[in-house]
């Protein structure tokens, strides 16, 4: 009778740790979570320059934000800014879900920062030389022809 109880006892703590019914996934750090997020923020934008309308780019990104407070991303006080998302149990961390001309239609988004600096720099270029008309219409261009180069690949 006490193996009994002894066995059955055994049977509910190891019950109760999560062991015996298949392996527990392993914690994830901080560091790790975030890279993910953001890993997965890149794939999201690479797939909507593909196809804005495409609601199978956001699922990996979107379960990955589950129980996670999310916060946009500050804007940049550049003509090209940001959209993105900062989680406050990552320590506020932010991940970059893609580059958008400031008064710009942001589904008009690339996902480079190096295409980013680049476009902007056009634009401050072109306000001093032209004028913002100017600037607008010749970092528009730069983005269209960035997407459809991007498209191409």
């Amino acid at each position: 009778m006490i193996r009994i109880a002894i066995a059955v006892s055994g049977l509910l703590l190891l019950a109760a740790c999560g062991g015996g019914g298949g392996e527990q996934p392993p914690l994830e750090d901080q560091q790790s979570r975030i890279a993910r997020l953001r890993g997965l923020a890149d794939a999201r934008c690479t797939c909507l320059m593909t196809d804005a309308t495409d609601k199978r780019c956001s699922i990996d990104y979107d379960d990955a934000r589950k129980g996670l407070t999310v916060t946009p991303m500050p804007p940049l006080d550049f003509a090209v800014t940001t959209q993105g998302s900062c989680f406050t149990e990552l320590d506020g961390q932010c991940a970059t879900e893609g580059y958008y001309l400031r008064g710009g239609d942001p589904e008009a988004r690339i996902c480079s920062q190096g295409d980013a600096i680049a476009i902007n720099d056009l634009y401050e270029n072109t306000i001093k030389q032209s004028g913002r008309i100017a600037a607008d219409a010749a970092a528009k261009k730069r983005i269209k022809d960035v997407r459809a180069a991007w498209r191409a690949r």
